[in-house]
């Protein structure tokens, strides 16, 4: 075959995660021809198939009509229960399916059970996630209650996973108090008035971006100042309510360790959400496709050819601008590069910056903006006093000096 295909899943149609699925799906057009110029092929022909679903209720039915003999791996998607229904599809478990944003953990779990070993994670499972989130939580706030909240969902569903995770790690800190709470969203907006937290707690959001987004609004509308933790550096959380908020992230904006300031700028260039994980994805899929290229050219038997290639995945290690990169057993990613980032104030908007933890920051930084504000409106009145009185000497001045000269023979 001199032909193939990788087919790229993703869902833009849906409002939720519109903002993550546009990152993904322009970041794998732009990997996919920045690699290609890179890696080039004697008599093979790669193409990006792009399925981008408007409806997710024949799932299963539109992956496969695009199915042909051509396709030889599977991109996505990038949301958690649309990959669990590929894995549970006995029909495409011969395919490698690699996934660059799905992060929940019952993935891997569910991959290990089936004992599949054609998944792969370029990320890290939320389940590390959560992890890393709560020790610092645990850290910063020793012996106070840890109130969480999670938006009601399908219990296959990213905020799902992420509370599950959350609990699961509560649970191994039997010391720490923790009371989560359901959030019950309508039309995207929040319909029934949330437990309020304790002064001083912090809170944790297990929910994607636009809705942790809503949680927040609604907190500080409610004149709550905790500490807000969330997941993820979707710009969707770039906003006034989550300024200060506290989020865990993978591979994050602000890393150097796998791609140049080159390849950055021209990802946020073209998307406020560029996905750095899928272009490990995109390089993991280019590499492997080289080092088999006479082995595809000379083949005919498409699934003893799918499986070499899942094989020479979960064995092979790749080079990713200068760097290892490889798989642990069942799929898991040997990279994790997540770390927390806090949203801040920048010069026109709020931005991704490093994370200083000195115990509970939201209300500290609301006093030092209600302090800031009093400056200046006592420096602007000031100023605009002596302002007043140069103006009335100088009009006094002229006045007299009128008046001399009219006096004067």
């Amino acid at each position: 075959m001199n032909t193939v295909k990788i087919l790229l899943i993703s869902n833009t149609y849906n409002p939720v995660y519109a903002r993550m699925e546009e990152g993904f799906l322009e970041s794998a057009k732009y990997a996919f021809h920045e690699i290609k110029k890179e890696i080039t092929f004697g008599q093979l022909d790669v193409r990006l198939e792009v399925l981008d679903l408007k409806s997710t209720a024949h799932f299963l039915e539109d992956v496969k009509e695009k199915l042909d003999d051509e396709v030889l791996f599977i991109l996505g998607s990038a949301q958690s229960e649309l990959t669990y229904l590929l894995l549970k599809e006995q029909g495409l478990k011969d395919y490698p399916i690699i996934s660059p944003l799905a992060t929940s953990s019952f993935l891997l779990d569910t991959s290990k059970e089936n004992n599949q070993n054609n998944f792969f994670q370029t990320t890290s499972s939320d389940r590390e996630r959560v992890k890393l989130l709560l020790g610092q939580v645990i850290e910063y706030y020793p012996g106070k209650k840890i109130y969480y909240y999670y938006p009601d969902a399908h219990k296959l569903s990213y905020p799902m996973g992420l509370k599950k995770d959350l609990e699961n790690a509560l649970k191994d800190n039997k010391k720490v108090y923790s009371k989560g709470f359901e959030v019950i969203f309508k039309d995207n907006s929040i319909q029934n008035p949330l437990k309020l937290p304790e002064p001083g707690c912090p809170v944790i959001i297990c929910a994607g971006s636009q809705q942790s987004s809503k949680i927040a609004k609604y907190l500080r509308k409610k004149l709550k100042r905790n500490q807000i933790f969330t997941f993820g550096s979707n710009s969707n959380l770039l906003n006034y309510y989550m300024i200060g908020s506290v989020v865990v992230c993978d591979l994050d904006r602000k890393s150097k360790n796998f791609f140049s300031r080159e390849h950055l700028k021209k990802l946020l260039n073209r998307n406020k959400d560029p996905s750095f994980t899928t272009l490990i994805a995109m390089n993991v899929i280019f590499n492997t496709l080289k080092i088999k290229e006479e082995q595809i050219l000379q083949t005919d038997n498409n699934s003893n050819l799918r499986q070499s290639l899942i094989d020479y995945i979960n064995n092979g290690e790749f080079n990713v601008e200068n760097r290892p990169f490889s798989f642990w057993e069942m799929g898991k990613s040997t990279v994790n590069d997540h770390q927390l980032l806090r949203i801040s104030q920048g010069y026109l908007k709020p931005t991704f910056g490093p994370t200083k933890m000195k115990g509970e920051l939201a209300p500290k930084l609301s006093k030092r903006l209600r302090t800031l504000i009093l400056k200046a409106v006592s420096y602007g009145a000031t100023i605009l006093l002596v302002l007043r009185i140069l103006w009335f000497l100088l009009k006094e001045y002229d006045s007299w000096f009128n008046l001399f000269k009219n006096k004067t023979p």
